[in-house]
């Protein structure tokens, strides 16, 4: 699930970057910043460089999803619901190049602050909907995750994507419905 909500958001920003920028080559990777030797990966030359820098856990968005039959109540786990981090990073040999290119990735999440499924046809079928908005970081917490990425700083935004849903739809278990007790008599 993880990989299909951010290879959406790639693609769908990559497509309007191409657009926008009349270029014939996808632009945007999702892909880590450097390799684990430390090195820069050719793939992320001259791109956007999307990488995931963090999921957490959201609890407070966890519903029960029960549906009861006409033979019981089916038990579900109900879904889990997580905010992830994404780093966009514009990694280009003309700094100015870099910069261009990040304000237009702002802009376009400043138009496309919401993917619903039932607007884009295109959206895989297990995503119903990314909420996405831009994560202030303190210099401090800037400086910590470019240090804990082992990368040199690039123009760059962490942006949090809300409510990806993850849902195993599993049934661990069935109880019998619940019954009336007997009040009366019969006679």
């Amino acid at each position: 699930m993880l990989d299909r909500a951010l290879l959406f958001i790639r693609d769908t920003l990559d497509a309007h970057l191409r657009s926008t920028l009349s270029l014939s080559e996808p632009i945007v990777v999702l892909n880590h910043l450097q390799t684990g030797e430390g090195a820069t990966s050719q793939k992320n030359q001259n791109r956007v460089i999307m990488a995931l820098t963090k999921i957490e856990y959201e609890p407070s968005r966890q519903f029960y999803n029960e549906k009861i039959g006409s033979s019981g109540k089916t038990n579900k786990p109900p879904a889990q619901y997580f905010n992830l981090n994404i780093m966009m990073a514009a990694n280009f040999d003309d700094y100015i190049e870099s910069l261009k290119v990040m304000s237009n990735v702002i802009m376009f999440f400043q138009a496309n602050s919401s993917f619903k499924r039932s607007l884009l046809p295109n959206m895989p079928a297990e995503l119903s909907l990314l909420e996405i908005e831009i994560e202030n970081t303190s210099d401090a917490k800037s400086f910590e995750i470019w240090s804990a990425l082992g990368a040199t700083y690039l123009p760059s935004l962490i942006y949090k994507v809300r409510r990806l849903i993850i849902d195993a739809d599993q049934i661990s278990g069935f109880t019998a419905p619940l019954q009336l007790p007997i009040t009366e008599v019969a006679q």
